[in-house]
């Protein structure tokens, strides 16, 4: 009896949760098309470069409004309950909310960590791709950018590299110091006077490669020229977004923080996105804590009211993560709690609601 009505309702949720994304993503590309068709008419974009933006441009959309829709789907499902007295019947039977609603909150985590997984794999790559289509294939901007110095970076296989300063441009950085870890463990060393990304990989002059096999043991070779075959994307391209760490993998931005710390350089603000890259997902599991008994209290709760209760939720928990963000990346807060207070906050909030809306 109890998994009947739990899978009863469950559909009702999923059914909900799909029309809401669909509708949330139509309704988001209608106005970012709205925004920009003046200027994809007036750079005669092409259909293809268009259809390209948004497939590029969608899901960092989609992990945004999952827990706006998240919310939106277990106010109606069990609101629908509410409306028609199946609540009622269903709490006369013995069976409480918790267990009513275990499936649902089982699904929520593991959209949570679909989310997260999103965010690893998919969202950094599919950013950098729509903004590239955006500005350099539909815009026709320029691809240059300012010379800088003391930077810091990112690269695939486990590499972070130092430039004591780098001319995107021309391709070229110079003082290289490159450090290649493994599960933790440095295992290489590069030294090197220049770099040059010569259009198919990287290429490093006059410098020194140290190896570190393991069991204390040290290689060391001195070089005029070493090529880094496995270095096939520029270093002005993953420059691009070395200082959003939104954009970095959970691996990249520890790897990144490791070297930082171990240069004496300030981390705060890559460690609190560090720690955001698992709250942020983890939110769409908490709201459904909140959604649920809301609705069970609210009983003549329509449409419109659902809707802009779940709106005013989201747009309290996204006001609050931005506010402990800044705070934490400015030092006010320390970074466990600026990335971690509003999830502890709402998971405290929708405990209270739950054994509130139990009464």
């Amino acid at each position: 009896m109890l998994y009947i009505l739990q899978e009863y309702f469950f559909k009702k949720f999923l059914t909900v949760l799909a029309f809401a994304l669909v509708g949330f993503m139509a309704l988001l590309v209608i106005i970012d098309m709205v925004d920009h068709i003046d200027r994809f008419l007036d750079r005669n974009a092409t259909a293809h470069q268009i259809l390209s933006y948004y497939f590029f441009w969608a899901p960092t959309q989609i992990v945004r409004v999952v827990p706006v829709a998240m919310l939106l789907a277990i106010l109606f499902a069990t609101a629908a309950l509410v409306k028609y007295n199946e609540l009622l019947a269903i709490r006369s039977s013995g069976f409480g909310l918790f267990r009513l609603f275990w499936p649902v909150f089982l699904f929520s985590l593991f959209l949570a960590g679909l989310v997260f997984l999103m965010g690893e794999y998919v969202v950094p790559f599919a950013s950098s791709q729509s903004e590239y289509i955006k500005k350099i294939e539909i815009e026709k901007q320029a691809q240059t950018d300012p010379e800088q110095a003391a930077v810091f970076l990112a690269a695939p296989g486990g590499w972070i590299f130092y430039f004591g300063s780098f001319d995107p441009n021309a391709k070229k950085a110079y003082t290289i110091l490159a450090q290649r870890f493994e599960k933790g463990r440095l295992t290489e060393v590069l030294e090197a006077e220049a770099l040059e990304f010569s259009g198919r990989f990287w290429v490093l002059e006059q410098g020194r490669h140290r190896n570190f096999p393991g069991d204390g043991k040290e290689s060391f070779t001195t070089f005029a020229r070493f090529e880094m075959l496995d270095m096939t994307t520029s270093p002005a391209k993953l420059l691009r977004r070395r200082e959003q760490p939104n954009q970095m993998t959970f691996s990249e931005l520890a790897t990144v923080i490791a070297a930082k710390k171990k240069a004496g350089q300030p981390t705060v603000k890559e460690e609190v996105g560090l720690h955001l890259k698992i709250s942020l997902p983890l939110l769409n599991a908490l709201i459904v804590f909140i959604g649920a008994p809301i609705a069970v209290k609210i009983r003549k709760s329509g449409f419109a009211l659902n809707f802009i209760i779940a709106v005013a939720i989201a747009f309290l928990g996204i006001v609050l993560f931005r506010l402990f963000q800044v705070l934490g990346e400015t030092g006010s807060l320390p970074v466990l709690v600026a990335a971690w207070g509003v999830d502890l906050l709402f998971f405290v909030a929708g405990l209270s609601l739950l054994f509130w809306a139990r009464r």
